[in-house]
């Protein structure tokens, strides 16, 4: 079940938050721009996605799925989610960037139409960010 998150999730989310490298940004930071939502299975936090809806674009900030619930499709159910969501809400286009070694990531981020823009170079400890945009319009 996808889900708004709740200020009780947060401890969980936060977990899960530290696995990112995340250059130190805060992930709950007052921002009136963006929304979380929580995947639950069995009463269990095991996923979660992050994205700004800013006027008419969108970003895509985290997307998370506990490494013992991977590979059951809880990511797709999430990015379906995401971009209804975003659809709704009349965006023209979804950015994000992820690392240029998470090839799950970027599969999945593929899959759903997203194409590459531009290279952030040394932005991540371990390499470049890949910078992506999948147009609504």
């Amino acid at each position: 079940m996808i889900r708004q998150a709740i200020s009780d999730d947060y401890e969980v989310i936060t977990k899960y938050y530290l696995e990112f490298d995340n250059n130190n940004v805060d992930l709950f930071q007052s921002d009136p721009f963006s929304k979380f939502y929580v995947y639950e299975l069995d009463g269990k936090i095991v996923a979660f996605i992050n994205f700004s809806i800013i006027y008419d674009r969108c970003e895509l900030n985290y997307i998370y799925v506990d490494t013992e619930y991977r590979k059951r499709k809880i990511a797709s159910q999430l990015m379906d989610f995401f971009i209804e969501e975003v659809t709704k809400n009349n965006c023209i286009n979804i950015t994000l960037e992820v690392s240029e070694n998470n090839q799950a990531g970027i599969r999945l981020y593929e899959k759903y139409k997203f194409v590459r823009a531009a290279i952030r170079e040394n932005y991540y400890k371990d390499g470049n960010a890949i910078l992506m945009i999948r147009e609504l319009v």
